[in-house]
């Protein structure tokens, strides 16, 4: 399995094959290994679905396939967010609707200025704002896709819409990170993942002055910004 051997292990070996009892056969590079199969195993779905069968079968104890699923797919800093694995089984469903991809504005200052336990403390209270907006609108998926980066997927422009009124609201009502710095989003919409990406990409430059170049706002004073 491409793991180097223990002492004890090649010892094993080595005693064996001193007894007769086993053979060692160099390759061709003189490079001995212990070799383990990883062929044919099982996919993900099948594993679920027999984990969901011997549950309803009494081999298991209730809530093992929904621990299973929730560890497997859920965030592991915002309960109740799809992970990025989950986003992006989601991803390959190509369902049809509106996708938000939603940044936090100068999170890496949060992190430079106080600290990176305060950042955590900031994505965990961003993505609650982002799940309890969804679950406002009740149509909507939430999915944290790495850092401070969330994907939100809509069904229509109008359950879009609604999601990101409520998401305005919960963010501006957040307390500043150490009382300093206030929490905004930037978003972008589109018909896919990377079409949200890109109008994410032109919603950041608004935080610059077209002809100059420069910021406009001081890190942590930015207002939500999307396109």
């Amino acid at each position: 399995d491409g793991k180097a051997l223990t002492q004890d292990e090649l010892s094993l070996m080595l005693e064996n094959a001193r007894k007769g009892l086993a053979q060692v056969k160099w390759s061709a590079n003189d490079v001995l290994a212990k070799r383990e199969s990883t062929e044919d195993l099982m996919s993900l779905d099948d594993a679920t679905r027999h984990i969901r069968a011997a549950e309803d079968a009494g081999h298991l104890p209730k809530g093992t396939a929904a621990a299973h699923t929730k560890h497997i797919y859920e965030d592991s800093m915002v309960e109740g967010v799809g992970n990025k694995y989950a986003a992006q089984r989601f991803r390959a469903q190509n369902k049809p609707g509106v996708y938000l991809s939603v940044d936090a504005n100068s999170f890496k200052h949060i992190n430079d200025a106080h600290g990176h336990d305060a950042g955590d403390e900031a994505i965990k209270s961003l993505g609650g704002v982002l799940r309890e907006s969804s679950a406002k609108v009740g149509t909507t998926k939430v999915f944290r896709s790495g850092g401070d980066e969330f994907v939100i997927h809509a069904p229509s422009h109008e359950d879009a819409s609604r999601f990101l009124r409520h998401a305005r609201e919960h963010v501006d009502a957040l307390p500043p990170v150490a009382g300093q710095h206030k929490q905004s989003i930037s978003v972008g919409l589109g018909h896919n993942f990377a079409s949200a990406d890109q109008a994410l990409g032109v919603a950041k430059t608004k935080k610059l002055d077209p002809v100059t170049g420069q910021k406009l706002y001081q890190p942590g004073q930015e207002p939500n910004l999307g396109h």
